[in-house]
């Protein structure tokens, strides 16, 4: 087996599965969802999607869940400037934002 030869073990339980399939075999995935994997006598759960440094893998390789995610933390960040900027007095303001 390929993991003991190079002395690698996987987790179950931090492991998932995640089926992608081109747009002509997309008919293919129920029954390859169906299948079950396991680890160490652990089942591997299938997933749509997966966080994988930083970005979100879906099975249908569409990056709109990142997308989302990172325009959500840039609008977090602009709130962040906003509020900060509120605290500060008027004649300061432009020294707030060089900041």
């Amino acid at each position: 087996m390929y993991a003991a030869e190079y002395s690698m073990s996987f987790i179950a339980q931090k492991s998932k599965r995640l089926v992608i399939l081109s747009n002509a075999c997309r008919y293919l995935k129920p029954l390859l969802q169906d299948n079950v994997f396991y680890v160490d006598g652990k089942r591997i759960d299938v997933v749509s999607s997966f966080p994988h440094l930083g970005h979100v893998i879906t099975d249908t390789l569409d990056d709109g869940l990142t997308l989302r995610k990172r325009l959500g933390n840039f609008i977090g960040q602009i709130n962040d400037v906003c509020a900060s900027l509120v605290r500060c007095p008027v004649t300061s303001r432009h020294a707030c934002l060089e900041v």
